[in-house]
């Protein structure tokens, strides 16, 4: 029907059926994260975000006609509604995030009934429905024990490096914190690189032992914009370490971080910038690699899926 510069990922019917939507990217990363169009015939695809501050990660439609994306705004992300050629909010967790685009109910397609999963820093994960322009949380699992555990505050923070990028990260700190007191500190990058965190139960299991953390969105990460996600193409050590590296800086000036006492953690990617870190800075006085890459040559051959780079 079409042909696309780069990867591409869900598709849906889309303007009473005359046209097919789907997400791709122009970039040179391989996450699709932009929402195209083509018409149902075929011919020539259309980028219909290319101004999108943030990533397109899912997208679906339903009974209803209506196409549904899942897109991410830096740490949180929205359900957003593709409807006269660009996307609108739907719906918003506030605090947290929907995890995924909605499900619909087998037994009421004819009704429209959605329902997603909702999250944040102090809930488990559970159920809401949408109530007019909101939405209600209708189930309440996990909710009886955390109210019996002490846990420490959980922030979205932002800094600029010393190259002047502008970063977000999520801070989360231990319970009993005392603001003006040191802490041991772990930076913790996470994997992809094409990714990003979003508020999750390691960091707050690490906090629980007494440490500060701090997740960098580094550039390559997902939900800032096509730019900063191509940011570090063919630059993932250079460019991405000095971003997670300004993060312990951020810390250690907000007094929170231990300078002492840092620590670095990351899986996968994350594996991959703690064995780089290392080459870089004697500053860390542990660092645990998970699942990297340190050998890209034997990676190409052995991974799950052979890759021909």
């Amino acid at each position: 029907m079409t042909d696309v510069p780069n990867s591409g990922g869900s598709i849906a019917w889309a303007d009473g059926d005359k046209e097919i939507a789907f997400l791709s990217t122009k970039s040179e990363v391989l996450t699709p994260e932009h929402v195209w169009t083509v018409a149902a015939a075929g011919g020539t695809a259309e980028d219909r975000t290319p101004q999108l501050q943030g990533t397109a990660f899912s997208l679906s439609g339903d009974p209803q006609g209506r196409v549904w994306v899942s897109v991410g705004h830096g740490v949180q992300s929205d359900l957003e509604e593709f409807r006269d050629g660009e996307l609108k909010t739907a719906y918003r967790w506030q605090q947290g995030f929907i995890a995924g685009l909605p499900v619909r109910s087998d037994y009421a397609q004819s009704s429209g009934q959605i329902a997603f999963n909702v999250g944040d820093p102090d809930h488990a994960m559970n159920v809401a429905v949408p109530e007019g322009d909101h939405l209600l949380k209708i189930t309440h699992e996990g909710e009886d024990q955390l109210r019996k555990i002490d846990l420490g505050p959980v922030h979205a923070v932002r800094w600029k490096s010393k190259e002047g990028v502008a970063l977000e990260g999520i801070a989360t700190f231990p319970a009993g914190y005392v603001e003006g007191n040191k802490y041991p500190f772990f930076v913790l990058p996470h994997g992809g690189p094409e990714s990003n965190d979003e508020f999750d139960a390691l960091a707050r299991i690490i906090a629980g032992l007494g440490h500060v953390v701090l997740q960098p969105e580094y550039r390559g990460s997902t939900g800032y914009g096509a730019e900063f996600l191509a940011a570090i193409y063919q630059h993932f050590g250079d460019r991405a370490y000095r971003d997670v590296d300004s993060a312990t800086d951020y810390a250690i000036a907000q007094g929170w971080a231990d300078p002492s006492r840092l620590a670095i953690f990351g899986w996968s990617a994350g594996g991959f910038m703690t064995s780089w870190t290392v080459t870089q800075t004697n500053r860390y006085k542990a660092a645990i690699e998970g699942a990297g890459i340190t050998d890209w040559e034997s990676f190409l051959w052995t991974s799950d899926v052979t890759q021909f780079d």
